[in-house]
């Protein structure tokens, strides 16, 4: 954290300090703190859009704590995400008229973030389709961004079939939030190695196995390592070159627990 957020000034950290607090508000049971914990959220939207992607998170959060307070039913689950939605979305379009930044990705300042080649899959599908003069180079940037759109909606939908929350279940909602999250830099149209510490605030919540634990240390060693390497390779050939090691550790790691069992 004090590399990216600190190092390398990276306002992912007031993004992500907007939604833990988002979250600290919500887990209380009042109608004033899920509003108040939209408002949160929707500042770090104005900080970064990506945040939008923890609000169905910060609702499973919500429900976790009321679920406990014997609140059940699909109306009152509704009702947990329309509060903080609504207070979400209109602190998002405030900030965005009194600033005039033109709701962020819009403006004309923004880019496009499939333009560049990243640690995001898909960008490259889209430089690979580029290179190559598949199709013009705004079509291809149009037709892989929302490509990554339908898939990470796919994708949260997905989630919460699994592990959101229900008219009388709470699922898992600190690892819903963070996969939702996540599901950006997995599917979306750029991802930088930064973006993992979105999920540090939360990663404790989860409760995690040893072995969870062990491939949430993997994977932010091998991210760790990243910066520095695309400053020399392509982002793919540097998440290879991470790879491998990373891949021996863990095949050792069970060599070495085999071997202890079979003697």
């Amino acid at each position: 954290l004090l590399v990216q957020w600190i190092g390398g000034v990276h306002n992912d950290a007031l993004m992500v300090a907007c939604i833990a607090v988002a979250a600290v508000l919500m887990v209380r049971r009042g109608w004033p703190s899920l509003a108040a914990g939209g408002v949160a959220l929707g500042a770090g939207m104005s900080i970064k859009q990506a945040a939008a992607l923890a609000g169905l998170g910060l609702v499973a959060v919500a429900w976790e704590s009321r679920h406990r307070a014997g609140v059940r039913g699909w109306w009152r689950l509704a009702a947990t995400a329309v509060v903080p939605g609504f207070t979400t979305v209109a602190t998002f379009v405030a900030i965005t008229l009194a600033s005039g930044l033109g709701m962020g990705w819009g403006a004309p300042s923004a880019g496009s973030p499939i333009a560049a080649s990243s640690n995001a899959p898909l960008s490259w599908v889209a430089s690979f389709l580029r290179y190559n003069e598949f199709a013009p180079e705004a079509t291809v940037n149009t037709v892989v961004t929302g490509l990554s759109m339908v898939l990470i909606l796919a994708a949260i939908i997905a989630l919460y079939f699994w592990i959101g929350p229900k008219a009388d279940q709470v699922g898992r909602p600190w690892l819903f939030l963070m996969l939702s999250m996540l599901s950006f830099g997995v599917l979306g149209p750029a991802m930088q190695p930064w973006y993992l510490t979105w999920l540090v605030p939360f990663i404790a919540f989860t409760r995690p196995d040893d072995r969870a634990r062990l491939g949430w240390w993997l994977l932010l060693v091998g991210f760790t390592m990243l910066p520095p390497l695309q400053d020399f390779m392509p982002p793919y050939v540097a998440m290879g070159v991470v790879l491998v090691p990373l891949a021996v550790f863990v095949w050792w790691r069970r060599s070495g627990r085999s071997g202890t069992v079979s003697a």
